[in-house]
This record gives structure tokens, sequence and C-alpha cells, in this order.
């Protein structure tokens, strides 16, 4: 068996020598190598990109989960436009940390990046305090990049 398949492929090699067709099966095997190693190289960027986006995909992941909205047990009772005050105040603070790659640290430079610091509603103050006092108000921590309520207990 082994006789008659060498003889095939002898047969064939030299037919296709004959007519030309040698050159022409060298230059189709160069292309689709070539072809091949690009493939390749465009696969291993694809990955390397994937890589990136997922690690930095990560990083914001986490920087999100620090800028999630209170949750309901710690509201205890803000008005609506209260939270629409915190949310929007948020997303200004994840701006600035996103093209900054920092958070603000310190009140004056967080007052710096919302503008105008609203007024929190049961409270009516606008006060950006750094430690949680009960005064009401927002309370802002620059290490960890969060603001939330300072819970207002009425004194």
């Amino acid at each position: 068996m082994r006789k008659y398949v060498i003889c095939i492929l002898f047969f064939s090699f030299a037919s296709c020598r004959q007519n030309g067709k040698l050159a022409e099966m060298e230059d189709q095997l160069e292309m689709t190598t070539l072809m091949a190693y690009q493939l390749y190289e465009e696969n291993t960027r694809l990955k390397n990109e994937l890589r990136r986006l997922k690690a930095s995909g990560a990083v914001i992941e986490e920087k999100l989960e620090k800028q999630k909205p209170p949750k309901e047990e710690e509201l205890k009772g803000p008005p609506e436009s209260s939270k629409r005050k915190l949310f929007l105040m948020r997303m200004a603070l994840m701006n600035f940390q996103l093209k900054e790659n920092r958070f603000p640290e310190t009140v004056q430079e967080l007052k710096q990046v919302l503008g105008e610091v609203p007024v929190e509603d049961r409270s009516k103050s606008n006060v950006i305090h750094l430690t949680k006092n009960g005064r009401g108000g927002w309370v802002y921590d620059p290490d960890e990049g969060t603001l939330d309520f300072n819970t207002y207990n009425g004194h």
C-alpha cells in the first residue's frame, strides 16, 4: 500500500512540475503561511488588548462599587430630591476621578469639582463634613473618594 501512495505522490509531483503548477503551488503555500502568521499576530494583539481592558474594567468596577447609592437603611428617609442630589454629586466626583486618576484631596477641591454644593433637604445644610457627626449636609472621605449623607439627627 505504501508503495502505491509513494508512487502516486511522485507522479502527482512530477505532473505538477511538468505543468508549471509547482511554482504556483509554492506561491500559494507561501501566501497561506504569511496569512497564518498575520492572523496569529492579530490574535495575539487582540488577546493582549482584551487582558488590558479586563484589568481596567476591574479597576473601574471597584471604583463604581465605592460609589454605589446608599442602602435604604442608611437613608432613613431623606427626600427623593436629596437622593438625586447625592447621585449627581457622585457622578461629578466619578468624572473627576476618571479624568485625574485621583479623588479630590480636600473639601475645598471637592467644592471646586462640584461647583455649587446642593442643600441636603432634611437638614437644610450644604456643609461638607469629613466625618459623620449627625449635623446634616454631606460627608466626604477623601481617602476612599466616597460622598454620602451626613445623617441628620435633628439637633
